[in-house]
């Protein structure tokens, strides 16, 4: 006691609750971001046990072609030629590779197709939250009235 009244001692910086409020928030949304990271790998690796090669030819995973194609896959299309025809015309890959890639989708096991959904969900998932977390910091960014 006799150091802190002498001044001897520096105290530890406790920051404010609205400083503690946005430093939960955006810990929060760096956890969303590496977990949907993570989750992008185990994707692509588990497209590449199951012999689909989409990775090789979109060049984001979880874009809107892929997306739309690997929702399809998990709702049980077998067809390359129908999955194929879901992707966005700007994708550099053509019709045919696309069909290359997916040609494994018919032999596609159920455990696989549920796998691929529960994933898909998982991100959708964590897709929303990320937005909901930005929401609320922009909403702490905002000047609070008074």
């Amino acid at each position: 006691m006799k150091r802190l009244v002498a001044r001897e001692l520096t105290l530890s910086f406790v920051p404010d609750a609205e400083q503690r409020l946005w430093r939960t928030v955006t810990r929060r949304k760096y956890q969303l971001t590496r977990d949907r990271v993570r989750l992008q790998n185990q994707l692509e690796s588990f497209l590449e046990e199951a012999h689909i090669k989409l990775s090789s030819l979109v060049s984001d995973l979880l874009g809107l072609s892929a997306r739309r194609m690997l929702k399809a896959l998990a709702d049980g299309e077998t067809n390359p030629a129908a999955l194929a025809a879901l992707a966005d015309q700007r994708l550099r890959a053509t019709p045919a590779q696309l069909c290359d890639a997916l040609g494994a989708c018919a032999e596609l096991s159920p455990v696989y197709r549920r796998l691929l959904k529960m994933a898909l969900e998982e991100l959708r998932l964590i897709d929303e939250q990320i937005g909901q977390l930005d929401q609320e910091m922009a909403n702490l960014l905002k000047p609070s009235p008074g």
